[in-house]
């Protein structure tokens, strides 16, 4: 399975931890993460997938900004949001790791939605009860 982990740029430690979770749980499931090149939790989805030895394509918009060492580095000639809505078509699930108000991350599942590919969205503008936290069941 294809999942993308998408992310806000400005992230919160425990938006980390989730990432990073994710990345774990790719691993053991045998999945292949899709992933953006901006900073906050793509960078740190790429490093940790690069370190487990996860198998990853990180997708870039024109010059990539953040590359993955092992995987496979996609430069693309479009927007970033042509960029985010290629990733969602590709992708088999998307989760995303939201901080409430990120544009690219809320386009990018949106995406997913309208694709109508099974779209999990950890939302950190809210109480830690209130958040989805079923993406990880198959």
């Amino acid at each position: 399975m294809k999942v993308l982990i998408t992310g806000s740029r400005d992230t919160a430690p425990e938006m980390i931890e989730k990432a990073i979770e994710i990345v774990f749980w790719c691993r053991d499931h045998g999945h292949e993460i899709i992933c953006g090149d901006a900073s906050g939790v793509d960078t740190h989805v790429v490093e940790t997938a690069d370190l487990l030895g996860v198998p990853i394509t990180v997708v870039g918009s024109y010059k990539m900004r953040v590359r993955t060492l092992k995987g496979k580095n996609m430069p693309m000639s479009m927007s970033y949001l042509g960029r985010d809505e290629w990733m969602a078509r590709l992708a088999d699930r998307v989760i995303a790791v939201w901080n409430g108000y990120s544009g690219g991350t809320r386009y990018t599942f949106m995406s997913g939605l309208k694709f109508h590919k099974p779209t999990f969205v950890i939302d950190f503008s809210l109480p830690k009860e209130k958040r989805q936290e079923n993406w990880n069941e198959d």
